[in-house]
């Protein structure tokens, strides 16, 4: 606390902003905390969009003909196709090569991705999910409702094997997102959007 409002955090920015204007970068963006970002032009760009999905309600359905299992660092370029598939035809999203998705699999995933299989071993889909607070899904992405439904009942097992006792599973996904659509068609689901005014996905031109 000695150290705050001594001009630390505005040094820090405008250093920031001077790097990417003297390497011609287009964009800044960050994840920022709440009324600080915006003294220096950052306006917000995303308000983050999850859904909410009954867990008993997902545990009532027949068992999905797909199957689930981790992945291992030979499924990065299935992991790869998959997520450009689902996100690729956003504005905004991240690009990835391959060896960006390696480096994700070897340093940022706290567990390894699950991959949803149809009978015919076809990859149709992909969950991440966190252990930080409970088991939180953090990406996800399903081609069809038999895959989104293998990897629902996935995770609301795994949550029951943990002693989580959450009543809803939380999937992060764009509110017309082909998998969103695939799941209300068969599940009763709740969106949420969270909008927290200067704070969060934040950006602004640098050259």
């Amino acid at each position: 606390a000695e150290h705050r409002m001594k001009g630390v955090g505005t040094a820090l920015l405008r250093d920031a902003i001077h790097y990417g204007q003297t390497r011609h970068h287009a964009l800044l963006l960050l994840n920022g905390i709440p009324n600080f970002y915006y003294r220096f032009d950052f306006i917000d760009i995303l308000d983050p969009t999850r859904h909410a999905i009954e867990r008993a309600a997902v545990l009532a359905q027949p068992q999905s003909p797909y199957r689930v299992q981790p992945t291992t660092n030979e499924d990065n370029l299935v992991l790869l196709k998959l997520y450009e598939r689902h996100y690729g035809q956003y504005a905004g999203s991240f690009s990835r090569t391959p060896r960006q998705q390696e480096h994700l699999y070897n340093f940022r995933y706290r567990m390894p991705p699950l991959l949803a299989l149809s009978p015919d071993n076809v990859p149709s889909g992909y969950l991440l999910l966190s252990t930080w607070s409970g088991l939180t899904a953090y990406e996800v992405a399903a081609d069809n409702w038999p895959a989104a439904l293998a990897l629902l009942q996935y995770q609301a097992q795994y949550m029951a094997e943990i002693g989580n006792e959450d009543s809803e599973l939380w999937w992060p996904l764009p509110l017309n997102s082909p998998t969103l659509y695939s799941i209300a068609d068969h599940l009763p689901v709740r969106s949420q959007v969270q909008v927290q005014p200067n704070a969060d996905w934040m950006a602004r031109p640098a050259h």
